[in-house]
């Protein structure tokens, strides 16, 4: 693992842990696939009683990993020896690859060229509320504009998930989608899409089908 320079971003993460520890943040080499089963094995860890996320087809499986992670970017931050949190940006020719290309189908907004996808943050409840969350959203944004990305995508589950990304810059394109019209196996939960558009022509208006959302849609914003 090469060590990744977090500047303020990191110095921020260590002086509001609650733990009075200091956390080391990196990011991993794609020739590390033991970091990636590290990995899969904490999104397991933390997400299998949390009833917002979206990885049922998992299982009962102890190491959560799909074909993304091995083309992937990943970032991973320690607490001493103990892994802690772990978040992923994967970069894609157009939507249409993208992680939950079906869900940004409903939009009547389409993502046109070269796009990243920030997702798979998984951080301890041990370690929430230390600024990790928000660390890792800054950094995945800087990597894709590096990489070239015309727009970066999300689709957060839950409201406070989604207000954390408006509050870098993420613009909401449609909230309270329904998630079994997107194959999503959720119940009363908002699932939302949004985008931070690098480019500005990598957003075009297109009509959404007609009968997509659940009821209390909001419509586009």
């Amino acid at each position: 693992m090469a060590g990744f320079s977090w500047g303020m971003e990191l110095a921020q993460v260590s002086s509001d842990c609650p733990l009075g520890v200091t956390l080391d943040l990196s990011f991993v080499e794609k020739n590390k696939p033991e970091i990636i089963t590290a990995i899969g094995q904490l999104r397991a860890e933390v997400w299998r009683d949390e009833p917002d996320v979206l990885f049922h087809e998992f299982g009962d499986s102890d190491c959560w990993t799909d074909a993304v992670d091995a083309v992937a970017y990943h970032w991973v931050v320690y607490d001493g020896s103990e892994l802690v949190a772990a978040a992923r940006l994967s970069l894609h020719s157009d939507l249409s690859t993208a992680p939950y290309a079906r869900v940004f189908a409903q939009c009547n907004i389409d993502v046109v060229g070269k796009v990243a996808s920030i997702n798979r943050l998984v951080v301890k409840s041990s370690h929430r509320g230390a600024g990790i969350a928000r660390a890792l959203d800054r950094i995945r944004l800087k990597k894709a504009i590096q990489l070239g990305a015309k727009a970066v995508i999300a689709v957060p589950v839950g409201d406070s998930r989604a207000k954390a990304l408006a509050s870098l810059g993420y613009l909401l394109l449609e909230s309270h989608i329904d998630p079994h019209a997107v194959s999503l196996p959720l119940d009363n939960t908002q699932v939302s899409v949004m985008v931070m558009p690098v480019d500005a022509t990598a957003l075009q208006l297109r009509a959404p089908p007609a009968s997509m959302f659940a009821p209390g849609h909001v419509g586009s914003r």
